[in-house]
């Protein structure tokens, strides 16, 4: 969120609304890092023109974007690479399944009947 508020400051003409933490529902449910920004206010009227411009859009996205190159390289900066998987244990062969023989393929002495 840091970083993506830093890229709205710097590229984005509209006043600093601060950053702001909340346990929100929509930011709370994705299994990974989430935001919630609100880029500009349609209840303001020059706001509102704002975004329907296409130029504007396009710095918005552009702020999007930067703030998360910048978090991402933020991230990889101050984590330790993660650990190697562990090394597959091979698994025993199987043991071969002694069978008894089956009463048709069993021989019988032509003079034990």
């Amino acid at each position: 969120a840091r970083a993506l508020h830093a890229a709205y400051v710097r590229d984005v003409p509209l006043p600093d609304e601060g950053l702001k933490w909340g346990n929100l529902y929509v930011a709370r449910l994705p299994a990974m890092p989430a935001v919630l920004v609100e880029n500009a206010m349609m209840i303001l009227p020059e706001q509102e023109v704002l975004l329907s411009d296409l130029a504007f859009r396009g710095r918005l996205a552009g702020a999007v974007v930067s703030g998360l190159k910048a978090f991402a390289l933020e991230a990889c900066v101050h984590r330790p690479p993660p650990p190697l998987p562990p090394k597959p244990v091979p698994k025993p062969a199987p043991k071969e399944k002694k069978h008894a023989p089956s009463p048709k393929s069993r021989v019988v002495h032509p003079a034990r009947r």
